[in-house]
């Protein structure tokens, strides 16, 4: 849709009251002609929310939230860490209370072949 517009003396033009309060971009590639395209802006502080790095972390911490973790069997664990030579250098009834807790781990449903390996999501009780 072509339309005539004036600009004013102050050099402003009116798009129409469908665009008001809209952002756009104006690009002039060459003197008298411009292209005006609407848009929307992202705050600096949530650039990096779109940045292909971030989706990744943001699409695993979202499979952790849609598949719960499962409490670990902190036995077997401590049994685990003893045989690899790695066990606690306390006793864990002195431990200090926020030493103890359950520690869950869920492993995310495998991803497709040409996919990174699925990354553990771990959380404390």
């Amino acid at each position: 849709m072509k339309s005539i517009k004036q600009i004013g003396a102050s050099g402003q033009i009116s798009l129409g009251k469908e665009f008001a309060g809209r952002t756009v971009v104006i690009d002039s590639n060459e003197p008298g002609i411009w292209v005006i395209k609407t848009a929307q802006t992202i705050p600096d502080g949530e650039l990096w929310l779109h940045q292909a790095a971030a989706a990744e972390r943001l699409d695993r911490a979202l499979t952790c939230l849609d598949h719960p973790p499962e409490a670990a069997d902190l036995d077997a664990l401590e049994h685990h860490l003893k045989a690899r030579g790695l066990g606690f250098a306390q006793n864990s009834a002195d431990a200090p209370s926020h030493q103890l807790g359950a520690v869950a781990i869920q492993q995310r449903p495998a991803l497709g072949a040409d996919s990174k390996p699925a990354r553990p999501c771990w959380t404390t009780a």
